[in-house]
């Protein structure tokens, strides 16, 4: 019996489950490839320590699309999905223990959210959403502007969500002439315990040389 993929050509966002993996201290989602199901690590960072990249894939993917009210029940083909491979025999170790490769969420053109964002024309905007504990179960990674909607509860949790503005360093350390990869925030003042912590907040500014700001780097 063979089971069809629902056709949805306008998506409003989609989505993953997400999980915590406690004992490598990383996140993982199952993606379904071409291949069979495989487990695969979240990086919100590019330039990561596992792999250096060694050649390019062009695959296609099933995901969840979120459709107005609903998540409807099957999945959707996203064709011509760009990835990155290593050859596993260079690698000494696996440092993903047993995981089957890295789901980039970096500003890059190969990140999965900006390739999401540009097929189906979506905001290029995604909402990690992770539960307190593993024993707790999966959260979600939703890539579009909305709605995200998180079965049983019928509200649009994108509502609820608390935003932090990103600042963009246009100083990339690793290729010269482009705006960085990274994530950074403006920091204006902070609090300890309720409490103001008293510094200059001058020098968290990002300066010529593209130093300065929190950024976060998993």
């Amino acid at each position: 019996m063979t089971l069809a993929l629902a056709t949805i050509h306008q998506p409003t966002a989609l989505s993953l489950a997400a999980q915590e993996n406690a004992k490598l201290l990383k996140v993982q989602t199952a993606l379904s490839a071409m291949t069979p199901l495989d487990q695969v690590a979240i990086d919100l960072y590019f330039n990561n320590s596992l792999v250096k990249g060694q050649g390019l894939g062009d695959d296609r993917i099933s995901i969840s699309p979120t459709q107005g009210a609903t998540v409807p029940v099957s999945d959707i083909y996203v064709p011509h999905i760009l990835s990155g491979c290593v050859d596993t025999s260079r690698l000494s170790v696996n440092p993903l223990g047993g995981l089957q490769g890295i789901l980039g969420l970096g500003r890059t053109p190969i990140a999965l959210p900006t390739q999401l964002s540009t097929t189906y024309k979506l905001p290029l905007k995604f909402a990690l959403c992770l539960p307190s504990s593993v024993e707790r179960g999966y959260g979600d990674l939703f890539i579009g502007g909305g709605p995200y909607l998180m079965p049983p509860f019928t509200e649009d949790v994108s509502k609820l969500l608390l935003k932090t503005p990103l600042v963009v360093n246009h100083v990339n350390k690793h290729k010269k002439g482009d705006p960085s990869h990274e994530y950074f925030t403006g920091v204006k003042s902070m609090k300890l315990d309720r409490h103001v912590v008293n510094f200059n907040a001058s020098l968290l500014s990002i300066d010529k040389n593209g130093v300065g700001e929190p950024n976060y780097v998993p």
